[in-house]
Parts: C-alpha cells; structure tokens; sequence
C-alpha cells in the first residue's frame, strides 16, 4: 500500500529485523516516517521512532528531526546527489535514514531507485537508458540535461525545470484586473457568447450536411466558414478589447480570429522547418493537439518532441503570405516578436505549440497593433488593449491558455485575459539542447 513498507533483514537464513515503516507526505515538503519494529530494533533505540524530514527544492532530505524536535542527522549533497556532509546523533540515526537525494532510496549498492530507472550519483548517469527513447535528448543516459541545479527528475522519465525565482502566483493578476475593472469581465462574457455561436453555428452546419449525399456534402462544406472539420484545424478563437485611454472614445472590440493553417506533418512540412522527432512518443499521446484539453501540468519538453526552423526568412515568408491570404499584413512589429522568439529559444521549438505566429490571438496582436481608426501609438494601442481566446474543441467554449509560441510574441504591454500556460518562460532556457 502507499506509504506503507515492510523491511525484513535476514543472516544465515533466519530473520534478525523485521521493520515496518509508516510514511506521510511527499519529497519536496516535510515528511513524517514512523519506524516500527516487531523484532530486531536496536539496543540504543526505545520503542518506535517518528523521524521528520525536511527537503530542499530537488526534494532531497536534508534535515532529520525526531518525535522532541532534536536532530537526528543533517547531510548535504552535491549536484550530482553524492553526499557531500553527512552529521548524525548516532551512526545508528544515520543507518536508518533511507530517504536522501531527490527524495529517492537509496538501496545498499547505493544506487537510487526512482521508479522507471535507477540512478547512479557517483557517475552523473542513470543505470538504464530513457524509456521514452530521444524525447529528452541523443544522450539516453545522462541526468536532467546535465543541469542538476536547475532542473529536476522525478520518476527517470521527465525532465522538469525547478521553480527558481519563478512567479507562482503571477496569474493572480489577472483576476485582479476582473475584480477592479467591471468592463472586462463584461467582454469576457461578450467574447464567449461570440465564440458559443461559432459552435452554434458549426453545429447547425453540420445537420444541414448530414442530410446531403457525399459528394454534394463534400461541395457545400467548402462554402461554409464553420464545421466539425474545420474546428478541428482552427482549434482556438480569439478577440480583443482595446478601451482607448481619451474621454469620449468608446471601446474598440473585435472577434472571430481563428488559427491559421500550418502543417508540422511529414509529408507537408511548414516551409523553413526541419522535424526533430518525426511522431508522437508512445505514452505521450495525451499531450497531442488533436486533444487539446488543459492538462494538470504541460510538458513541452517530452511531448511531440520539436521542430527546428532552420531557415528564418524561408519560415517568415510563409507566415506573411497566410496573413494576406485571410486578408490583413503581418505588421513588422509582430515580425521581429517572431524573430526574437525564435532566437530566444535556439530556434527550436515544441511541436505541441504549433506554428510561432499563426495562432489565433496572435492575429488579434496584430490588428491591434495595424489599427489605423486612432492616432495612438503602438505602445498606447497594446497597453489598452486585453486579449481572450477560448477552445473550438476538446472543452469548447472554455478559456484556451496562451501556449508556449504565443506567450512568447506577447510578450509586451498587452494584457492576455485567459491564461499562459504554466512554465513558459523556464522553456527558452534551452541552450545545452
């Protein structure tokens, strides 16, 4: 059961300790063990122990109290997790500490167990290669991208970054600016009422369809702007809101931006980009866009794998000839955010995010910023301005996060109203891949 452990320990072939152990809470926080013995407890030690153990930010086991709050043993780690200062009470205390670096175990050959892999400290190494093959990089066999400092493991499958000086709360923002500003949250219901009748009208599309023979089916659909098919390749809506900062000007509000096409497919690659990983890892699958529901915690880094654009103009140039194909210019503001997004990132990107510059709200970042029916200036137009976007499909009609692209191209003094995805920012600090 979780939390619970049997220990036995046999010599010549009889039992000399048989230890139960009683575990609550999770590496990272505090956590409190009570160690039970039904024979074989030490001398020094009186009836059980309840030992509490405090982490630090890898989760590693740092401070050992017990039950009256005296310390039972304290150690420190290298990066790699080898042990660096080890005090104790009583070699005794020490020799029951089980729980150390990452707040794995740390068995008697003194490999530690994380659950799909086993890990060596002294070499930097696991013992076994990554189960989800190259999703993590060529070297199958190295620690947490060599960064033990900042980034961290927790099963031998995922690489994740530490929250370090990261704004947990940073999303609090916005329901502030909800609660002190009436307008916006009036919007908010304006703009999904607008994306609800996208879906209405999808859904009235798609009956008239159902009532037509194939290849006449097939015709008419070209002509409709919104069915079950088409949803799926737009995936998001977005508007915006821009309140002018003038007495008298009343505000401006446009929807009905949707995701322009751009293909990270094998046989139809987008102009400029070379795939990393050519299909979904096994496991990975829920992690697709076809899915395109939030999920707890967004894992770029093992999910589709990455593509690397590997010609900048080739890659811009297409994405200024979709731009005048749905009618407007990709205005050189919105240009050079592309361009230093990419640069920011090596030019490798996750293939979950998609194309940089094609999604839906980033086309409301640029009709804001191409607005002609003001004279204000680029930073006024954005700074009044607030931008929505909400799912097409998987949970309709909910609010769809900026993803990893997006939140990097806005990424000035506009305001986003539906959410980044978490971790975004840890994202570009990707130099060592």
């Amino acid at each position: 059961l979780p939390g619970l452990e049997l220990r036995t320990t046999v010599s010549g072939g009889k039992e000399t300790e048989s230890l139960e152990v009683i575990t609550v809470g999770e590496a990272g926080c505090a956590q409190v063990r009570v160690l039970h013995w039904t024979a074989g407890r030490p001398a020094e030690l009186t009836g059980d122990q309840t030992r509490y153990s405090y982490d630090n930010l890898t989760g590693s086991s740092g401070l050992e109290l017990d039950g009256d709050g005296n310390i039972i043993s304290m150690e420190e780690y290298y990066p790699y997790g080898g042990t660096a200062v080890l005090t104790a009470r009583s070699q005794t205390g020490a020799d029951y500490k089980t729980v150390r670096y990452s707040g794995k175990e740390r068995d008697a050959t003194g490999l530690y167990y994380y659950g799909y892999r086993y890990y060596q400290p002294w070499a930097g190494r696991w013992l076994g290669a990554d189960p989800a093959g190259t999703a993590d990089g060529l070297n199958l066999f190295r620690m947490v991208r060599n960064n033990p400092v900042s980034m961290k493991d927790n099963d031998g499958r995922v690489t994740e970054w530490l929250d370090l000086a990261y704004p947990h709360k940073s999303f609090n923002v916005v329901a502030l600016m909800y609660k002190n500003n009436p307008m916006l949250k009036l919007y908010h219901r304006i703009f999904t009422q607008e994306t609800k009748k996208i879906l209405d009208e999808a859904e009235i599309n798609e009956s008239s369809l159902k009532k037509l023979k194939p290849n006449k089916r097939q015709k008419t659909s070209r002509d409709m702007k919104y069915t079950k098919t088409k949803l799926k390749n737009y995936a998001a809506h977005a508007g915006f809101l821009n309140v002018p900062s003038g007495s008298g000007e009343t505000p401006r509000f446009k929807s009905g931006f949707v995701n322009l096409p751009g293909s990270l497919s094998n046989k139809n690659t987008f102009p400029g980009v070379r795939l990393i990983d050519e299909k979904v890892k096994r496991r990975f699958e829920e992690y697709s866009p076809e899915k395109l529901k939030e999920s707890t915690k967004w894992r770029p880094e093992t999910s589709l794998g990455y593509y690397h654009v590997e010609n900048v103009d080739i890659f811009i140039s297409e994405i200024k000839k979709l731009y005048a194909a749905s009618g407007s210019e990709l205005h050189e503001v919105v240009e050079r955010r592309i361009r230093n997004h990419l640069a920011s990132n090596n030019n490798i990107l996750p293939r979950m995010a998609g194309i940089a510059g094609l999604h839906a709200e980033v086309q409301a970042l640029n009709h804001i910023i191409s607005m002609t029916d003001t004279e204000a200036s680029v930073a006024s137009k954005l700074s009044s301005s607030y931008i929505y976007t909400q799912r097409l499909v998987g949970a309709r009609n909910e609010d769809f996060p900026a993803c990893h692209n997006c939140s990097g191209i806005i990424n000035g003094l506009e305001n986003i109203m539906t959410g980044r995805v978490e971790g975004h920012t840890r994202l570009i600090r990707r130099k060592s891949i």
